[in-house]
């Protein structure tokens, strides 16, 4: 009789990268760094479908990596509109103040 072996699907490099980076992504969002990691995510999970449909570790990953992005741009917008950093940037007021502005105002929502 012969044994029906069945072969484990391979797994996806790029998937799991997107799931980690998604992963990270999330934390890493209130820190204003979550916009970098949800960006490779999101590369990852598109780059690992190849030919074929996103696997679920590649849909948790985009998932995850989208997520991310939610709370990354509130928290920078609300970094920018308080902190005056925009109108500086806007009135010729020179980014260096706009920067020192929105670091305090970083430091402050962090503490």
């Amino acid at each position: 009789m012969a044994e029906r072996i069945e072969e484990r699907p391979k797994a996806n490099g790029m998937a799991i990268a997107s799931l980690i980076m998604g992963i990270i992504a999330i934390p890493a969002s209130f820190l204003l760094l979550g916009g970098m990691f949800a960006g490779l995510g999101i590369t990852f999970s598109l780059l690992s479908r190849g030919e074929r449909k996103l696997s679920g570790v590649a849909v948790a990953g985009l998932v995850c990596s989208l997520f991310a992005l939610v709370p990354s741009f509130v928290i920078s917008a609300l970094l920018l509109s308080y902190s005056g950093s925009g109108a500086a940037l806007l009135s010729g007021g020179g980014l260096m103040s706009g920067f020192v502005d929105m670091a305090r105002l970083w430091l402050l929502f962090i503490f």
